[in-house]
């Protein structure tokens, strides 16, 4: 899960900001997202015990984003529009 203490977070804030400004669309996500994998994987070593973890987190990732984020909205489109499942 995303929730790593607070005094924790100031180390990759500021890094993380600045990269969100330069990043446009769907491709540069995409992009970024997978040279920080890479570079996560080059420096614990490509073992099963890494990809494991970079799997685990990029699901959990996903998973949380739609939970958090995704859901609430799709719910808030329902209400507005209606539900298509009637």
């Amino acid at each position: 899960m995303p929730y790593i203490r607070k005094e924790k977070r100031q180390d990759f804030d500021l890094h993380i900001s600045e990269l969100s400004h330069v990043i446009a669309n769907s491709g540069e996500l995409n992009y970024a997202i997978t040279r920080l994998v890479w570079n996560f994987v080059k420096s614990h070593g490509l073992s099963y015990t890494t990809i494991a973890t970079v799997t685990g987190v990029l699901k959990n990732v996903a998973d949380e984003f739609y939970r958090r984020i995704a859901a609430p909205f799709e719910n808030s489109k329902l209400s507005q529009n209606g539900d298509v499942y009637q």
